[in-house]
């Protein structure tokens, strides 16, 4: 097979990437718990780590992304 019949059988694919809306203002939850960026929060696996920045997605719904410090950044939703 030639270089150029490599090429013209590589699949075209059409792909939409969505962002997601990083929110400004803290986050009221349900319960009535208020959370913005800056906050210590704790997860019973991940232990306590620190808010970096509040988003939310349209299919996911809202993050919280977090340092938690040796346990590494990762995203979590609010409970």
């Amino acid at each position: 097979m030639s270089e150029n019949d490599k090429q013209t059988n590589v699949p075209q694919v059409e792909m939409e990437l969505l962002l997601p809306e990083i929110l400004d203002g803290p986050l009221v939850l349900e319960n009535g718990v208020s959370l913005q960026e800056g906050d210590t929060v704790e997860h019973t696996e991940l232990g306590k780590g620190k808010i970096l920045r509040i988003w939310t997605y349209t299919t996911l719904g809202t993050c919280l992304y977090v340092d938690w410090g040796a346990n590494g950044k990762h995203e979590v939703h609010p409970a």
